[in-house]
């Protein structure tokens, strides 16, 4: 798993309905949407993700993030965050 399939997680995890459009996530992480489309393929053969229509736009795509997504991210969430603090040299504040 690299950095931005964790990234997608980690921005799914806290959404309402844990979806989003397949563009408004590449423009969050500054992808062009094949570039989305190859992560969300790697995610979707995990079993963390998978795509649906957007009702009323047949063009759009959801990237969902299905319940074994959710416990990995949750799973990862608490590490993912000490290393950012620590990369970044944030202390604990203690």
């Amino acid at each position: 798993m690299n950095f931005s399939n964790l990234h997608m997680l980690m921005i799914l995890y806290p959404m309402e309905n844990r979806r989003i459009k397949l563009n408004a996530l590449a423009a969050r992480l500054g992808l062009t949407c094949a570039g989305i489309t190859k992560l969300a393929d790697g995610l979707d053969q995990k079993g963390f993700t998978f795509r649906s229509v957007v009702p009323g736009d047949r063009r759009s795509l959801f990237i969902n993030l299905t319940n074994e997504g959710a416990a990995f991210a949750e799973s990862i969430e608490g590490s993912l965050v000490s290393c950012i603090r620590e990369g970044l040299g944030i202390g604990s504040g203690v």
